[in-house]
């Protein structure tokens, strides 16, 4: 983890233009990236649960198959890319004060699927930056079109996200494109067959995991963040270390990853798709 701090003064070799300043630029992948990319959101894909669940309302009646990838960019902003930064030193710096890594997910107990499927099956020289002691993964993020400018300018907006969701008010990512693709555009009005969404794979640092075992009701009071690692409470009066995240998965169709800190995420590629018969 000490090793992990000194690597990570420096914005990714991989990137175009390593002087930008703070200004954002959205830039074209490289086949390579873009052929990586393109295949984590067709393995994601589960068509048989299109339309399935209360965030896919209208999506059934389009009766596609498919997302087809149309064009892969990344995201360079230094400014929003340098808080992740410090965010990732600060986490290191806390397992480091525990002295010990972060759990793996993996080992959870009575977790089933371990790393994000979108870092699992994403090809290995996309993952050489991540650090797996903090549990450092790649997720996907679904977003309307009209966001993507705000949402690379200044990253992801905490202010957006909905406080009666079901795990509080955090930024929601998953590992399937068939989840991410629910909130790609508004569920009264779904946007036709041809039209180019977004989707969003992003860098996030999940730390240590907190694993809800049980769907909260709707009369329960939702989660103010992550639960303590002491008492599993999220109002607690330990004052000790929390979790870093929140994972749902047993009684959902689809995992979702929830982080509470717009630091701990960086919006890294925008993939713009089509559904497709």
């Amino acid at each position: 983890m000490e090793n992990a701090k000194k690597e990570n003064d420096h914005i990714p070799d991989y990137w175009t233009n390593h002087r930008t300043g703070n200004k954002k630029i959205l830039v074209p992948v490289d086949q390579r990236t873009f052929k990586a990319i393109k295949e984590i959101v067709h393995r994601t894909w589960n068509k048989e649960l299109t339309g399935k669940g209360l965030d896919a309302k209208g999506l059934e009646e389009l009766k596609y198959t498919k997302l087809d990838v149309i064009m892969v960019q990344r995201v360079e902003n230094p400014k929003v890319f340098g808080n992740y930064q410090r965010a990732k030193n600060e986490l290191l710096d806390k397992m480091i004060a525990l002295r010990e890594p972060s759990r793996r997910i993996e080992s959870i107990p009575g977790e089933k699927g371990g790393d994000p499927d979108t870092t699992q099956d994403l090809d290995d020289f996309m993952k050489r930056d991540l650090c797996p002691e903090i549990n450092e993964c790649y997720v996907l993020h679904g977003t309307k079109v009209e966001r993507i400018g705000g949402l690379s300018d200044r990253g992801l907006n905490l202010r957006q996200a909905d406080p009666n969701a079901m795990f509080g008010k955090g930024i929601y990512t998953t590992d399937s494109s068939t989840k991410a693709d629910q909130y790609a555009d508004n569920p009264v009005h779904r946007r036709p067959l041809n039209y180019r969404n977004k989707l969003i794979l992003s860098r996030v640092l999940l730390g240590n995991v907190y694993l809800c075992k049980e769907k909260p009701r709707q009369d329960e009071q939702k989660l103010s963040g992550p639960p303590c690692l002491n008492c599993l409470k999220d109002r607690c009066r330990c004052n000790g270390p929390k979790f870093d995240s929140v994972l749902g998965e047993r009684y959902l169709r689809f995992r979702e990853f929830v982080t509470y800190d717009t630091s701990n995420i960086y919006p890294e590629y925008v993939i713009t798709y089509k559904r497709a018969k």
